[in-house]
Formats: structure tokens, C-alpha cells, sequence
């Protein structure tokens, strides 16, 4: 003879609701997101292969630092920009090592001399010298 107590037949009918509600649920449509990668290198158009920083700032230009130069690209095209000696509106140094876009969408490059602030709304650099520089 078999006993069974009201607690294993709760159990039991909470297992089978459970595999039934799995078995038969319908899968609800998650969003669909997609994306489109492209492949940045110094064969599309970037100063140098080596990524030390990225940033994208609020007009959605990606922002990327190499050991060769600063690099804008807008989903299209690659600018670069570069150090030009005695020209104090270019970058410090050629070796960007970090990327920083501020709530101004200012955008701070840290190079291996010190940090420059390009402001957006001129396209034109501003050199900042570490303080044992000045």
C-alpha cells in the first residue's frame, strides 16, 4: 500500500505546473539588435595598427589614440591628426596613450609630453604641458 501525504502532492503537482508552463510557454520575440562591424587598421586608413585608447563622443565620431597619432573616424572616413613641431594647436606628441571626451564634449588627449583639449565646436587644439615642463 502506498500513502501519500498532502505534502508530496503538492510537490508533485508543482513539479508537473512548472514542466508544463516550460513545454508549452511561447518564446516571446526578444529585441533584435544588430550591428555592423568594420575593420579600423592602418590598411583602412588609421596612422598606426597599435590601440592604446577610444573614446565616441556626443556627435558619435569614434576618437582613436595610436602610438602614431590621433585618429577621428565618422563611420565613413579616417582623419588623422598629428604633432607638427612649433605649431602649439597640434598635439604634444605623436604617442597618444588616453582618450577622455568631458560633459562639454571637449575631448582631453593624453600623449606621452602631456594632455592637449580639442574643442569641438572650433576643431582646434589647446596644449595643456605637464606642470615639470613649464
Amino acid at each position: 500500500m502506498f500513502s501519500f501525504s498532502c505534502y508530496h502532492i503538492a510537490r508533485r503537482v508543482k513539479i508537473t505546473a512548472v514542466s508544463i508552463a516550460l513545454c508549452c510557454s511561447t518564446p516571446t520575440p526578444a529585441q533584435v539588435t544588430t550591428f555592423n562591424f568594420k575593420r579600423l587598421g592602418a590598411n583602412e586608413g588609421l596612422s598606426d595598427g597599435i590601440v592604446h585608447a577610444f573614446v565616441q563622443d556626443k556627435y558619435g565620431y569614434i576618437w582613436v589614440g595610436t602610438t602614431y597619432g590621433l585618429n577621428r573616424f565618422d563611420g565613413v572616413n579616417i582623419k588623422t591628426f598629428f604633432s607638427k613641431l612649433g605649431d602649439s594647436t597640434s598635439l604634444l606628441d605623436n604617442y597618444v596613450r588616453s582618450l577622455y571626451c568631458d560633459k562639454n564634449n571637449n575631448l582631453w588627449v593624453g600623449t606621452k609630453q602631456g594632455f592637449v583639449v580639442m574643442i569641438m565646436q572650433q576643431i582646434s587644439l589647446y596644449a595643456m604641458l605637464p606642470r615639470h615642463l613649464q
